[in-house]
This record gives structure tokens, sequence and C-alpha cells, in this order.
């Protein structure tokens, strides 16, 4: 690949990180985990987020690692499908009869498939509640238009439980866990 780009003259995209957030690491020391992405091209790659020890002032401890993929084919610039045509497409793409709204307006991002930097328009669709909660995101290629990912961001849980035990009320009933925090495997529900 390197031979490629000296004998064409042309250089691989240099990637730059952005912060998403900031995680308190130890207070006693006042160092923290800075969770950041990496951009490609001017645009993030969604998927590929690092956690980078920092110190008080933000200094990363260690360079952020890029992950390991190959070069994207396709500039921002060059996408096909363009924002107008987006409401259609994804109606098409997750069968609906009528075109969709959008939350907020939809953004190009790479992410990434098979090691490859795939250029996507991020899309993200309201909240709806019936028949259930719902509030998908939504990547569709720019080049072809066709479904890449789909990811809910809505996570609840519902249980038939009894109300006090199964010998005073027989009966169970349905209830939803709204907060239901997630823990690692082999570990109680919180």
């Amino acid at each position: 690949a390197w031979a490629a780009w000296l004998w064409l003259g042309i250089e691989p995209a240099a990637p730059s990180f952005e912060v998403v957030r900031d995680v308190e690491f130890r207070a006693a020391d006042a160092r923290r985990l800075q969770v950041v992405a990496p951009r490609l091209r001017g645009i993030p790659v969604r998927g590929m987020t690092r956690a980078v020890p920092a110190d008080e002032t933000g200094r990363w401890l260690v360079p952020p690692s890029m992950p390991v993929m190959s070069d994207p084919q396709v500039d921002p610039a060059e996408a096909t499908v363009q924002p107008a045509e987006l409401p259609d497409v994804v109606a098409r793409a997750l069968d609906r009869d009528a075109p969709v709204s959008f939350e907020s307006p939809p953004s190009l991002v790479y992410i990434v498939r098979l090691g490859a930097p795939v250029l996507a328009w991020e899309v993200q669709l309201p909240l709806t509640m019936h028949p259930e909660p719902s509030r998908p995101t939504v990547w569709i290629s720019a080049m072809t238009g066709r479904l890449l990912d789909e990811r809910e961001q809505v996570q609840s849980a519902r249980a038939r439980v009894f109300g006090e035990n199964p010998s005073t009320t027989p009966q169970v009933r349905d209830v939803e866990l709204p907060r239901m925090g997630v823990a690692p495997p082999g570990n109680a529900l919180v």
C-alpha cells in the first residue's frame, strides 16, 4: 500500500482524534480517562472510540492508537445520495410506507465494515411510543443508499412477577423495568 502511495505521489489521510467525553479515573491524583474517536478526512469514524488516560490538564499520558483499517476509498464530497433524498431512502430501507422524519439533520460519517471505512449518512429517527418505545439510529450508504446498520437507542425490559410472593399473590403481573442497569456477565442486574 505504501508503495502505491509513493508511486502515485499520494499520502494517506492523516487521522485526528476528537474527545467524546471525560471519565473520572482516580480522584486522588486527578487523572482521568478521555474517550476519543478518530476522524478521517474531517468526519468522524463511528464505532472506533478509544479510552486514553489523561492528566488534570487534559494532556494524554499515552497517545491514542489508530484502529486498524484501510484508507477510505471515497471522500465526503463524492457522496451520491443527497440529504434531500434521505427521507425516501430511509423509508425504503426500513420498509415503511411514507417518508420518515428525522430528529436532527443527517450527518456524514465513516463506519468500518470488514476493515474498510465506508462513507455513510447517520440518521437519528425520532422517539415513537407505539407499539413500544423506539428511537433507532440508522446508517445509510452515501454511495448506494443501502441500509448499512441500525441501532436501537431505547433500552427497556419487561418481566412477569408476583406481587409479593407466589403463596400470597399467585397471580403474575407484567411490569416494566425502565432504569435497569447493565452489569457484566455473571453479576446480578441492578
